[in-house]
């Protein structure tokens, strides 16, 4: 898995871990966030190295399906955009605001 990937289910996490069962959250939690092996999730769980994959590969698999009923990372990403095309324009404009300020905002949401 490359980090790109490792980042968008990361942030699938954010948004839709609730969602999940409790072991898969604790097995995502492990694999995502603490990047632990396979092997090591089999250890801490006491499940088999298969059954730590398993829960991966279908926790990933119902994160996407969240995000493709729901799209709130797309709806995220088009905010975001539509908020850099406002300070552009209002900088086309001459209205200056603090680029600071803005980015802080832009980031929040």
């Amino acid at each position: 898995m490359d980090m790109k990937e490792v980042v968008r289910i990361g942030l699938l996490m954010d948004l839709y871990e609730n969602l999940l069962t409790e072991r898969q959250r604790d097995i995502m939690h492990q694999y995502i966030n603490e990047d632990f092996s396979l092997n090591e999730i089999s250890e801490l769980t006491g499940v088999t190295r298969q059954a730590a994959h398993d829960t991966v590969k279908k926790s990933i698999h119902r994160l996407e399906r969240f995000e493709k009923a729901l799209g709130l990372i797309k709806h995220n990403d088009e905010l975001r955009q539509k908020l850099k095309n406002i300070k552009e324009k209002l900088n086309d404009a001459g209205v200056r605001i603090a680029d600071k300020e803005l980015d802080e905002l832009i980031s929040e949401i």
